[in-house]
């Protein structure tokens, strides 16, 4: 296949319209070359600014040299002038606005700057509507400078609490690799997890609607999510699935506040894993069946939390390394 056979592919695949031989022949192709999937990434991270671009109504100014390589940006940033190669630039943005020629001139006086914040620590951000973001440690958040045109528009990799400011004029959407989520005013945690493809949507006030993007094939377009609701959606299985919180911890990442009623230790465990960033081995087996009922409305450190569950257990929580071992007989 030459260069414009497969940018026609490439842009097919990403509005979702290719067909299942044109997909075999585009995976096919990807295989054939490191150079080819190289090329198929840097096509789509085009076409998802050019998207961008095209939602705000104004140019986004993107300093994609550096900001794209690293992936992550190690600080806040504003970003800078476009320097994409200008192949990639047009094909995208053809895709986007649908081959108006009009559309792919941009002007200097309709730039804006986007921020990019990649959080070494939880970070709280406010933005420009007055929406306030808690954003986990490794996660990663862009937004503009300023809200224009229909839709407040923010992207996200990783983790982050959304408390939204109402606007019935304007929806809010945090845009992620292969959904979306899209309110009016709510409050909401976003888990995206780009190693396995999944995506985990927690409702703490609202509603939400989690929307898989045309390129997924998903058949089920979205759900809808209300308060307490757990929504995820599963890339590769192509599918949506609600579900309720196995414990009341769901946002101890952010409060580092616990609730526990007869919970089994390994739910336990699970919660203060996500909370801390740290990872837990049970090795009697036998605690598997053990509960907990405790409250910590204060928050508290690790090693705190560590010693209140080895007092109200009797169980031993030893660090070897990086993990911490369980061990001991639970107390009932």
């Amino acid at each position: 296949m030459n260069t414009q056979d497969i940018d026609i592919f490439i842009s097919r695949y990403l509005t979702g319209e290719a067909s299942e031989e044109e997909k075999v022949q585009l995976e096919k192709w990807r295989k054939d070359d490191p150079e080819n999937e190289k090329y198929f990434h840097e096509f789509e991270t085009v076409w998802q600014l050019a998207s961008l671009e095209y939602r705000l109504g104004k140019q986004v100014v993107s300093n994609t040299d550096k900001a794209w390589e690293k992936i992550r940006p190690k600080e806040v940033s504003k970003t800078k002038s476009v320097s994409w190669t200008q192949h990639l630039w047009w094909v995208a943005a053809t895709i986007v606005i649908g081959l108006s020629a009009a559309l792919l001139i941009f002007t200097q006086d309709t730039t804006i700057e986007m921020m990019k914040v990649s959080a070494k620590k939880v970070e709280e951000i406010t933005l420009p509507d007055g929406t306030h973001v808690t954003l986990n440690k490794g996660s990663l958040l862009e937004y503009p400078q300023e809200f224009s045109g229909a839709d407040r528009l923010v992207r996200l990799e990783g983790q982050a609490f959304f408390d939204v400011k109402r606007d019935p004029a304007s929806p809010f959407i945090v845009d992620m690799t292969e959904t979306q989520v899209k309110v009016l005013g709510t409050s909401f945690n976003i888990h995206s997890n780009p190693e396995n493809r999944e995506v985990e949507v927690y409702v703490t006030s609202g509603k939400v609607a989690l929307i898989a993007k045309e390129k997924t094939n998903a058949k089920q377009k979205q759900i809808e999510l209300e308060k307490g609701d757990i929504g995820v959606f599963l890339a590769d299985k192509k599918k949506f699935i609600k579900e309720t919180p196995k414990t009341a911890n769901k946002m101890a990442w952010k409060t580092k506040t616990f609730q526990f009623d007869a919970t089994p230790l390994p739910f336990v465990l699970e919660d203060l894993s996500l909370a801390y960033d740290v990872s837990f081995v049970i090795e009697n087996t036998d605690l598997d069946n053990c509960t907990l009922t405790m409250s910590v409305q204060t928050p508290g450190t690790l090693k705190e939390m560590i010693t209140a569950i080895e007092l109200a257990m009797g169980i031993t929580i030893e660090k070897k390394g990086i993990v911490y071992f369980v061990n001991g007989s639970c107390e009932e």
